[in-house]
């Protein structure tokens, strides 16, 4: 594992987190990289259907069923993971990792706020890289400004549709040399 960047995207739910990852991935393969993510799912979800045949050996009661084709691999395990269980199943080739949630883990990360109301969570977390605000938020400068300053921010803070700059400022941060 060693060499790889891990980057956690934060923020509460409908804050942006999957837009943005899903732009910085191309972002990031277009230097070079190879990208993993890794989401956390506060509810219970269902990656596999009903009728499939690792659906029935899960119901049927096995701990894990994995899954590969000639394109592709999976493994669906009946028990939660810790993050630092998620990464260690990353391949070594990846040089990212880009984590959706976990917002309590100690890795460097970016927080998405989707409006004023979310301006708490900056100060609930450790590590953080840059804050990312909605659009709205910054049409409202005095206000932000003055929500930075409560929050004690010493990161820079962006508008969610400056991703361009969001992105420079992670890689000059985080990024392998």
């Amino acid at each position: 594992m060693s060499g790889q960047v891990i980057l956690q995207i934060t923020g509460y739910k409908n804050s942006g987190k999957t837009t943005l990852i899903s732009s910085l991935i191309p972002w990031l393969k277009r230097r070079g990289h190879r990208v993993a993510v890794i989401k956390h799912d506060g509810h219970d979800f269902q990656m596999d259907h009903t009728g499939t045949d690792t659906s029935c050996f899960i119901e049927s009661g096995a701990e894990a069923a994995l899954i590969s084709s000639p394109f592709r691999m999976a493994v669906l395990r009946q028990r939660p993971m810790e993050l630092e269980e998620l990464i260690g199943e990353v391949d070594d080739c990846i040089d990212w990792i880009v984590v959706e949630g976990f917002k309590q883990e100690c890795y460097p990360k970016l927080v998405l706020l989707s409006g004023f109301q979310d301006v708490s969570l900056v100060g609930g977390l450790s590590h953080i890289l840059a804050v990312v605000v909605h659009p709205d938020m910054a049409k409202e400068p005095q206000r932000l400004q003055a929500l930075q300053q409560e929050a004690e921010a010493t990161v820079p803070w962006f508008s969610r549709e400056d991703r361009n700059h969001i992105f420079e400022h992670l890689y000059s941060q985080l990024s392998i040399r």
